[in-house]
């Protein structure tokens, strides 16, 4: 037994849409989305439109209205404000407060969440069971996310992908484990390429650490936490005696009740700690100029970039199978522009996509779409 996702004025307080609302402000919400894989979901979908960001595509999903429930007209609705707010996202122009994002995102509801997934390192956050929604325009419609759900992998309970790390972003999953079928869409680190969302998200960050994200303060809600649930606890213990047994995908296994509780309160403590010193620093990481032209092509491509601080440069082409099929290294590279052309036949003829990834040491990394037809 188990709260779902669901659309109330108690839970998810968005407008009930009707098949008939086609027009105006009523065609505007409510809509329930999530990010999720196609199993067990009777829901209408999408793939993304910035799909060659990623090694695989990315599923979007209308949750509600259910598809009995959902008229074309909204389904295109819907499909298109996504796809637009990816466009502008995506734009060079992503940061304009007028067309960028902004328009299109509740961005104080992006802080929140990006936070609570990185507090907890969901490893399947940002991708799998990721849950927003749309309201009409009449009620500040913009793409809301939340709320959190599905979070039983989280706070270091998963042995793959460095879930069970303190240490590291949880938004670069992508280059954890790149090959992995139910990829992140590039919606977070775009985000933090942006110096106002960043800076905003650090803000944040100090304030809820005065509060109810300071270490202590957690602590003491487990240890209360754990006192309400004695008899629960013991129930289930009862009935499934699994403590001291490893069960997939756990990475810790305690020999006692109280060895998981101490495991994870010391795992909180380093995780926020390393938030402590990662955070302040998306602020100032510089991100790369990257061009890639010609973009479609068919003929040699060209990758252009500046750097405005001595760096080694590393260069990698992968197909969307994420195989790699061309990388290099340039050591000490000079402040400046710079030009790299890929040398003749390192891509496969004919039509395909691929994506340029360029890293450098204290830059974000950067990735492009190539186009080749």
């Amino acid at each position: 037994m188990q709260e779902k996702i669901k659309r109330d004025k108690n839970r998810v307080d968005i407008t009930s849409i009707k098949k008939t609302d086609l027009s105006g402000d009523a065609l505007t919400g409510g809509y329930l989305l999530k990010i999720d894989k196609f199993e067990g979901s009777m829901s209408e979908s999408w793939m993304s439109a910035q799909t060659g960001l990623n090694t695989e595509q990315v599923n979007i999903l209308i949750d509600r209205p259910k598809p009995e429930d959902l008229a074309l007209e909204q389904f295109q609705y819907i499909k298109k404000y996504v796809t637009d707010f990816e466009t502008a996202l995506a734009s060079d122009a992503f940061t304009d407060s007028t067309n960028g994002y902004a328009r299109y995102l509740d961005v104080e509801s992006a802080v929140d969440y990006l936070l609570l997934t990185e507090l907890c390192r969901n490893v399947d956050g940002y991708r799998l069971s990721t849950f927003f929604y749309k309201d009409r325009d009449s009620r500040n419609g913009k793409l809301t996310m939340g709320p959190i759900w599905d979070y039983n992998l989280a706070f270091a309970n998963a042995s793959y992908c460095n879930a069970d790390k303190p240490e590291g972003w949880a938004y670069r999953f992508n280059e954890v484990c790149p090959h992995d079928p139910y990829p992140q869409p590039f919606w977070w680190e775009r985000l933090l390429q942006d110096p106002a969302f960043a800076s905003r998200l650090n803000n944040r960050y100090k304030t809820l650490r005065q509060g109810v994200l300071a270490t202590p303060r957690i602590h003491a809600y487990l240890d209360s936490l754990g006192k309400s649930i004695t008899d629960a606890r013991t129930r289930n213990f009862t009935r499934w005696p699994v403590i001291g047994t490893q069960l997939w995908p756990n990475n810790f296994v305690g020999k006692t009740y109280e060895d998981e509780v101490s495991y994870l309160k010391n795992w909180v403590a380093k995780r926020l700690a390393w938030l402590d010193e990662a955070m302040p620093q998306l602020t100032t990481e510089p991100t790369f100029s990257l061009q890639v032209s010609p973009v479609p092509t068919t003929e040699t491509v060209t990758v252009r970039y500046q750097l405005d601080q001595r760096t080694d440069v590393r260069l990698m082409v992968t197909d969307l199978q994420g195989r790699t099929l061309f990388k290099t290294e340039v050591i000490n590279q000079a402040p400046g522009p710079h030009a790299y052309t890929l040398p003749s036949g390192q891509l496969p003829t004919g039509h395909g996509v691929y994506l340029l990834t360029v890293q450098a040491s204290g830059y974000k990394q950067a990735t492009r779409r190539i186009i080749r037809y």
